[in-house]
C-alpha cells in the first residue's frame, strides 16, 4: 500500500511545517529553529527540508501540500513584519497605513511605506520577489479579498520551485477551521462527540467559530458548523492594548495577560466597564452594541481620557515584581 504523505505549512508569523503519514502526525518544526530569527515569517524551507531528511522521504514521495489560510499576501513576509518590526514600526503602521486607510479611505501599500525593510533575498530569491512586488501595488494587506488568487498562486509557485509539486496537489485550508481541526484532533476528545471552539484576531475574515463533531457507528466522524463570524473584538483588544502599553502586538500579549491579575481595581474597573459596552454574546454570536470604527485609535483616545498614564505606571511597577 502506498503511503499518503502530506506536508502541512503555516507561512507567516512563526512559519512552520508538519509531516503527516497515513493520517498520523510524525513530526513538526518551526523555521525559527533553523534560522535563529524569532517568529521567522519566511517560507519554511529549512523546516520542510529537515522533515524530509530526518524521515528519509524524497520530494517525489510527497502526496499533497496543505497551506493554512485561503487568503494570504506575501507583504508581511517581504517586509519582515514579525521578525524585524520594532514598537515604533508598529505605531508607524497604524498611523501611516491603517489610519489613512480607515479614516481617509486611502489606497496605500505597506510595501511602499516600509520599503526600507523589504527582504527579497529570501527563498526563492530576488528575481522572483521583485516581479511579485510589482503586481501587488496598493492594498497589499491580506485583508484585501482581491489578493486571494494572487496569494494562492505565489504559494503554489514557491512549492513548485522547492518541491516540484503541481498546483493540483496543493490545498488551502480555511484558517479558522484549521484551529478547530487542531483543537479537536489533538485533544483528549478526538474520536468522540465533542464541541470545538476557536477565537482569534483575523483569518480568512472569520475570527470565532464553533463546530459539533459526532462519531457514528461506522466510526466515521462528521462535523457541523454552529457559528462562524468575524466581528469578535477580544483578540483585537489584546493586540492594541499591548501596543499602547509599549509592547509588540502579536507577540507580547502574554505579558498583558500575565500581569493582569496583579492589577488593582482602581486602575482597571472604569476601563473594564467601558469594554463591556462594545459587544454582548447572544445565541452563540457576538453582537455589536457600539463598535468603534477602529480599535487602536479608539483605545488610544479612550485611555487618555480614563487614565492611560495610571495603567503605564502600574505596568512598570508590576514589572519590578520579577
Amino acid at each position: 500500500m502506498d503511503k499518503k504523505i502530506i506536508i502541512g505549512i503555516n507561512w507567516e508569523q512563526n512559519s512552520s511545517a508538519s509531516l503527516m503519514i497515513n493520517g498520523k502526525i510524525i513530526s513538526a518544526v518551526s523555521e525559527e529553529r533553523f534560522s535563529n530569527k524569532k517568529n521567522d515569517e519566511s517560507y519554511p524551507k529549512k523546516a520542510i527540508d529537515y522533515l524530509l531528511k530526518s524521515n528519509k522521504i524524497g520530494k517525489n514521495q510527497i502526496t499533497n501540500i496543505c497551506f493554512i489560510s485561503k487568503y494570504w499576501s506575501p507583504t508581511y513576509t517581504l517586509i519582515r513584519h514579525y521578525t524585524n518590526f520594532t514598537v515604533k514600526d508598529y505605531v508607524k503602521e497604524q498611523e501611516e497605513y491603517w489610519f489613512k486607510k480607515i479614516y481617509k479611505n486611502k489606497k496605500l501599500s505597506l510595501i511602499k511605506i516600509f520599503k526600507n525593510k523589504i527582504d527579497v533575498n529570501q527563498f526563492p530569491g530576488g528575481k522572483f520577489w521583485n516581479k511579485k512586488i510589482k503586481k501587488l501595488r496598493t492594498n497589499d494587506h491580506s485583508s484585501n479579498k482581491n489578493l486571494k488568487d494572487i496569494g494562492q498562486d505565489i504559494r503554489s509557485e514557491v512549492i513548485k520551485a522547492h518541491l516540484g509539486l503541481s498546483r493540483d496537489k496543493i490545498s488551502f485550508i480555511d484558517h479558522s477551521f484549521g484551529h478547530i481541526a487542531y483543537a479537536y484532533c489533538s485533544g483528549p476528545l478526538n474520536g468522540k462527540d465533542s464541541y470545538a471552539v476557536s477565537v482569534d484576531a483575523f483569518g480568512d475574515f472569520v475570527n470565532y467559530t464553533a463546530y459539533l463533531f459526532k462519531k457514528h457507528k461506522n466510526k466515521n466522524i462528521t462535523y457541523k458548523k454552529i457559528v462562524s463570524e468575524g466581528n469578535s473584538v477580544i483578540a483585537r483588544m489584546y493586540r492594541y492594548i499591548t501596543l499602547l502599553l509599549g509592547m509588540k502586538p502579536n507577540e507580547h500579549e502574554y505579558k498583558v495577560m500575565g500581569l493582569a491579575p496583579y492589577c488593582k481595581l482602581k486602575y482597571s474597573q472604569e476601563l473594564f466597564d467601558h469594554f463591556k459596552t462594545f459587544q454582548i454574546v447572544k445565541k452563540n454570536k457576538f453582537k455589536d452594541i457600539k463598535p468603534p470604527k477602529d480599535y487602536y485609535f479608539y483605545f488610544k483616545s479612550l485611555f487618555m481620557d480614563t487614565g492611560l498614564m495610571l495603567l503605564q505606571v502600574h505596568y512598570r511597577d508590576t514589572q519590578s515584581i520579577y
